[in-house]
């Protein structure tokens, strides 16, 4: 993680609510064939009206209403060599490219962190940080500059797979549609307070398997 440098890898699995460590629990989705955006690992992802998976950036930055189903973490599909970026030869792939084909138009498989119990680690962007005083309160998710989307298209680490997307903003009680619930900073000895860049621990807000309840302000 980044630790007050601008290297954004969205939401990365670290342990579970109980405080047991992540075991690499996923369930498997479906992509349709051709879906016209990047998911990368680290991405929040929803369900269509169709049954599909798709980024949740096409539901628009900031304030979302749709409810996140979890984080992508990669899948598994067949396509011609000519639109895979990433070894072609293998169907396991680190991200979903944007109007990717697949052969015979069989959907995807898409694997999903989708245990709404999962707290995540992600990189702040705004000017201060996460403070102590943002624990307890909720924020939502996108990707700011350089990163930022481009003609809506979602920017990642085509190398790795993995997301730009980054904490956007924090310290709203009352934003139940807000993605990111801010349980602590993170506890990693070379993450500093109150420096832009930092990281927190977080838990899916709006989350389609369970909604957490708003957190009143408290003086």
């Amino acid at each position: 993680m980044s630790y007050g440098q601008n290297q954004p890898q969205g939401l990365q699995a670290l342990k579970y609510l109980n405080g047991a460590p992540w075991n690499n629990q996923t369930n498997a989705y479906l992509i349709d064939s051709g879906y016209a955006n990047n998911i990368f690992r680290g991405d929040l992802v929803y369900i269509n009206a169709n049954g599909y998976i798709k980024n949740l950036a096409d539901c628009g930055i900031g304030n979302f209403s749709t409810p996140a189903l979890g984080v992508f973490a990669g899948c598994s599909y067949v396509a011609p060599t000519s639109v895979n970026p990433i070894d072609p030869a293998s169907p396991g792939k680190p991200f979903w490219p944007s109007g990717t084909v697949t052969v015979g138009q069989v959907p995807a498989t898409a694997f999903i962190i989708d245990d709404p119990n999962t707290i995540f680690e992600i990189q702040s962007v705004y000017a201060s940080g996460v403070i102590q005083s943002n624990v307890g309160t909720v924020g939502f998710y996108g990707w700011a500059a350089p990163y930022a989307l481009v003609g809506g298209i979602v920017q990642g680490n085509t190398t790795q797979g993995t997301s730009y997307a980054s904490l956007l903003t924090a310290g709203t009680y009352a934003q139940p549609t807000y993605n990111l619930f801010i349980k602590a900073l993170s506890a990693n000895p070379n993450n500093v307070t109150g420096v832009q860049y930092n990281n927190a621990e977080v838990l899916i807000n709006n989350h389609y398997y369970r909604q957490l309840p708003s957190i009143p302000s408290i003086a």
